[in-house]
């Protein structure tokens, strides 16, 4: 809110700066290394299975799923 009230509201690429920093912490629970916002369009990059297994085990089937 101070930020609106000093410098008035925020262009479209700094809300969506703000939206993809808000998102990183709950990327990094979730295993995956990388988030990115390009051309309108968000991309998520799962880790490697050979780099984790884990996350290939336990959370890949569910991640498809929260996006179907």
């Amino acid at each position: 809110a101070e930020l609106v009230d000093r410098f008035g509201p925020a262009p479209p690429e700094v809300e969506t700066l703000l939206t993809l920093a808000a998102m990183r912490p709950a990327a990094m629970r979730l295993r995956t290394p990388r988030v990115t916002w390009k051309n309108e369009r968000l991309f998520v990059t799962v880790p490697d299975p050979a780099e984790d297994a884990w996350f290939h085990a336990h959370r890949f089937q569910g991640f498809l799923a929260a996006l179907a």
